[in-house]
């Protein structure tokens, strides 16, 4: 777990220090009233002052697991780019029309990139994405991906199967068990 933790804070460090520092930058084509196509860019800054960054927790950040996990990133990713990012965050916000909300009082409060932390976020993230060119949305788990809604986790699928074939071949039965999540 602590390997994991470390990993998800220096991808999560790494992730807001490029957006921090301008590059790699996502456009998003919008059309004006005037219906001439115009470019914005997602996440770039405004004004001067730090970069914001918002996140949304499912969860309490003392849960042990998913959320301190992402919570320990967030505070690796402050501590690591001072004065250049200010980040904040949201806990235990139920899915549906509380995440839309939360959503849009991070891009409100000038977030310029927004982290949610459950596949049931996603629909509230595509909503905010289309509403909000402007800004980058991150979505941990899920499928719905645009210009500025991008989705971040790993294929666990590959590490479960590599686990299974561990287990397969330490097992001195020939039998195996294994406890799996809800089906998304």
């Amino acid at each position: 777990m602590i390997r994991t933790a470390q990993f998800g804070a220096a991808a999560l460090a790494l992730t807001l220090g490029v957006a921090a520092c301008g590059s790699d930058k996502k456009a998003a084509t919008t059309v004006t009233t005037s219906g001439s196509p115009t470019t914005t860019v997602c996440g770039a800054p405004k004004g001067s002052g730090p970069y914001k960054v918002g996140f949304i927790y499912v969860g309490p950040i003392d849960d042990g697991g998913w959320t301190t996990a992402h919570e320990k990133g967030r505070v690796y990713a402050q501590n690591a780019l001072g004065s250049k990012v200010q980040t904040t965050y949201k806990a235990t916000v139920k899915e549906g029309p509380d995440s839309a909300a939360a959503i849009e009082s991070l891009v409100a409060d000038g977030n310029r990139i927004v982290f949610a932390t459950s596949f049931g976020y996603q629909d509230s993230m595509e909503a905010a994405a289309k509403k909000h060119p402007d800004v980058c949305f991150e979505q941990a788990t899920g499928f719905k991906v645009s210009s500025n809604l991008a989705e971040y986790f790993g294929a666990a699928e590959d590490t479960d199967y590599l686990t299974g074939m561990a287990a397969g071949a330490a097992t001195k039965s020939g039998k195996l068990g294994f406890v799996a999540p809800f089906a998304i």
